[in-house]
C-alpha cells in the first residue's frame, strides 16, 4: 500500500508543484534550451552541458597522486561491498521480491 501511494505521488508531484507542465508552449520552448544546453560546447556552465561536466570534474585533474589513489580504492571498497550483497544469501532471502502478489501479465490494461 504505501509502495503504490509512494509511486503515485511521485508520478502526480511534477503536475502538482509545475501547473506549467500542461502549457504546450512552456514545454516546447523549455525542450528547445535544455536540448541547445545539452548541444552546446563552449560558453559556461549555463550555456554547455559539456563546459558543466568539465567545471564540476576540474578539481580531479589538480588532486595530488596519493588522494586520487585513496580515492580510487574506496571506489573498488564500495563496489565489492555492493556485490557481496548482492551474492549474500540475505539479499535472495526475501522471497516476496520474487514473487510478487500480483504479476504483469495478470493485469489489464
Amino acid at each position: 500500500w504505501s509502495l503504490w501511494l509512494a509511486s503515485i505521488s511521485f508520478l502526480a508531484s511534477p503536475f502538482w508543484f509545475n501547473p506549467l507542465t500542461f502549457d504546450w508552449n512552456t514545454v516546447t520552448t523549455d525542450y528547445g534550451l535544455w536540448l541547445r544546453w545539452i548541444q552546446g560546447t563552449s560558453g559556461g556552465a549555463n550555456k554547455s552541458w559539456s563546459m558543466w561536466w568539465n567545471e564540476e570534474n576540474a578539481f580531479y585533474k589538480s588532486m595530488p597522486m596519493t588522494s586520487k589513489l585513496l580515492f580510487f580504492v574506496k571506489v573498488i571498497i564500495y563496489l565489492l561491498v555492493a556485490q557481496g550483497i548482492q551474492r549474500s544469501n540475505l539479499f535472495r532471502s526475501d522471497i516476496s521480491l520474487s514473487n510478487p502478489l500480483i504479476r504483469v501479465g495478470n493485469l489489464l490494461i
